[in-house]
């Protein structure tokens, strides 16, 4: 077997390039995912915030009509 004809790493090759790219889309993701119940427990707080504020006026035509 000749060493001459053996594959080498070069890390300019656009294959390198594309497995670094991969990588730090999985990266990306993986922390994303880590990020969305994070994001649903802040929107489900501020919708609940404001489901529960109290419209002034409201209250009181409320219950005149009862």
């Amino acid at each position: 077997m000749d060493v001459g004809h053996l594959p080498t790493y070069d890390p300019r090759s656009d294959a390198a390039k594309k497995e670094a790219l991969d990588a730090s889309r999985a990266n990306l993701a993986h922390t994303l995912v880590h990020l969305n119940p994070v994001v649903v427990l802040l929107c489900g707080r501020r919708l609940w915030s404001f489901s529960n504020a109290a419209v002034p006026g409201k209250a009181s035509s409320y219950h005149s009509v009862c």
